[in-house]
């Protein structure tokens, strides 16, 4: 028996190299804007709920974007703080910033989810990009995401931002997005697979097209779905959308969370969603990564042991260097994410079945 867990292990950690260098050689950079006559109108949506220390940061970000056509709305989601009134202060594109809100949430919505729906009915752009507060923008970003969609047909283009940490209890937390996702998803499968299940998506850019959005109307569709990103991108494929992910784009970044308690309690919403929405795939997947080494040691040849080890650095540092993260810190802390992958299935069971999850003040169910 212990030989055979060492044998699944090994395969396991065959895979996920193996994913882990296609995703690295994959191009993480959007290509060159063509340029194909006039720049369409790209609405900038961005749901807000009390992000002062965040909004206008974006939002100069966004008036500072090279040779975009732009329309901005925000949705103040019942903010108790300055939001409004920062977001308000500023003109992009010779036009104001909308602000929007249509007050308490209806039954049967999440907030993020009701935000999005009600921008895009403000919306007037040719694109659609949802953008979440605490994202950055830099450079020409909006102008490649267009012309990679028309010149594509991607009707649904998302990118997993560089993510900003500070601190060593979010570098704990944070890599570990991107080391299941860049080692279990060959992100150009994401473009050219036509299966609904080789998908993935990041709410904190989600670049659409217009028409197709409007047809297929995601969010409402996904309007209770904790992770409505990841079953939007599934949608758009099992419809027969184009859909193209990137996770290694300059030009955007993003702090997700501020310290490790708010990372552990955010990233514990979402972490099924990587495995088919099944906290027993994610427990086993964390079992064998994290103590696969005892049954190599245990059930097989010597050799074995330091191949494996070899294997899984190699992995990580593959992952760290398609992230543009810090290859050093995720090896020096590689031990420690690992336990905390652990800690964040057992708070994701604990969330499902014994509390209430609760984000900025309100219940996610």
């Amino acid at each position: 028996m212990i030989e055979i867990l060492g044998y699944t292990v090994l395969i396991l950690a065959a895979v996920q190299l193996a994913v882990a260098l296609v995703n690295y050689l994959a191009p993480g950079r959007l290509p060159e804007p063509v340029n194909k006559g006039e720049e369409p109108l790209v609405s900038v949506l961005i749901p807000a709920r009390n992000e002062e220390e965040n909004i206008g940061s974006l939002l100069t970000d966004v008036s500072r974007l090279k040779g975009d056509r732009l329309e901005v709305i925000v949705y103040d989601d019942c903010s108790s703080d300055s939001t409004a009134a920062i977001a308000g202060s500023f003109e992009i594109s010779g036009r104001p910033v909308r602000i929007i809100s249509t007050g308490s949430l209806p039954e049967g919505w999440l907030g993020k989810n009701w935000a999005c729906h009600s921008l895009s009915l403000e919306a007037r752009g040719s694109f659609l990009l949802f953008a979440d507060s605490d994202v950055r923008l830099s450079g020409d970003i909006i102008k490649r995401s267009v012309s990679y969609c028309l010149n594509t047909s991607s009707s649904l283009l998302t990118i997993f931002p560089r993510q900003i940490m500070k601190g060593t209890g979010e570098k704990l937390v944070v890599p570990l997005m991107n080391y299941i996702l860049l080692t279990l998803l060959p992100l150009p499968l994401v473009r050219y697979s036509r299966y609904s299940s080789l998908a993935a998506a990041n709410g904190q850019f989600m670049f659409f097209d217009e028409s197709t959005y409007r047809e297929l109307l995601p969010h409402q569709r996904f309007r209770d779905e904790k992770v409505e990103d990841i079953n939007i991108a599934r949608f758009y494929k099992k419809e027969g959308r184009g859909v193209a992910c990137f996770a290694g784009e300059p030009q955007a970044e993003c702090r997700m969370y501020s310290g490790y308690h708010v990372a552990l309690h955010g990233f514990s919403k979402n972490v099924a969603a990587f495995f088919g929405n099944s906290l027993t795939i994610a427990f086993l997947f964390w079992l064998f990564t994290t103590f696969g080494f005892i049954a190599v040691w245990a059930g097989l040849p010597s050799f074995w042991l330091p191949v494996y080890l070899s294997v899984f650095t190699v992995t990580r540092m593959l992952v760290s260097a398609a992230s543009n993260q810090s290859i050093i810190d995720n090896l020096l802390l590689l031990i420690p994410q690992h336990l905390t992958l652990g800690l964040i299935v057992m708070m994701a069971v604990a969330y499902k079945y014994f509390s209430v999850y609760k984000w900025k003040g309100r219940e996610v169910k």
